[in-house]
């Protein structure tokens, strides 16, 4: 575990794991071990959990992907990675204003996961953000925006 994330890291918290072998599936456990020594060199301390393997598919030495929620912002803005305009040290992103055209505001980026992007700063609930075709679009142009369906919410299930 990196030694950024050891703050975030608690014994008991849940884990998931995905193997090369049985890619359709997740196996699911609990961290029982965090190392109080950090490693000098990759800056990382070992962690330990303890999955469940019934049906013995989990064998040693393989190689597996890690998934641990170190934090969850249930109120974080997100928006498609595409939308995000990086120039030099800033990114940016273009709006739609209240008159239909379209506006570049900077924006502070967090975390960023599998397509989307934390804003953590510059843009506020409810703004049209352009995530197609602003290659062709400069401040002030004139943009008809295409509603699009949101995408349904994922929803979490107890083990």
């Amino acid at each position: 575990m990196p030694e950024r994330f050891l703050g975030q890291l608690n014994v008991g918290q849940d884990i998931q794991v995905t193997v090369a072998a049985y890619p359709d599936d997740v196996f699911k456990g609990r961290v029982y071990f965090i190392d109080p020594r950090i490693e000098e060199q990759t800056r990382t301390a070992l962690i330990k959990a303890k999955l469940p393997n019934p049906d013995g598919k989990l064998r040693h030495g393989m190689f597996a992907n890690l998934d641990l929620i170190v934090s969850v912002r249930s109120e974080a803005l997100v928006v498609p990675e595409e939308a995000l305009i990086p120039k030099g040290e800033e990114v940016y992103v273009f709006i739609v204003d209240q008159e239909n055209k379209a506006q570049m505001k900077p924006v502070k980026v967090g975390v960023r996961l599998a397509g989307k992007a934390e804003i953590m700063e510059g843009l506020s609930e409810g703004e049209n953000v352009i995530t197609e075709g602003f290659q062709k679009v400069g401040p002030g142009s004139p943009v008809s925006i295409k509603k699009s369906e949101p995408a349904p919410e994922a929803k979490e299930t107890s083990p």
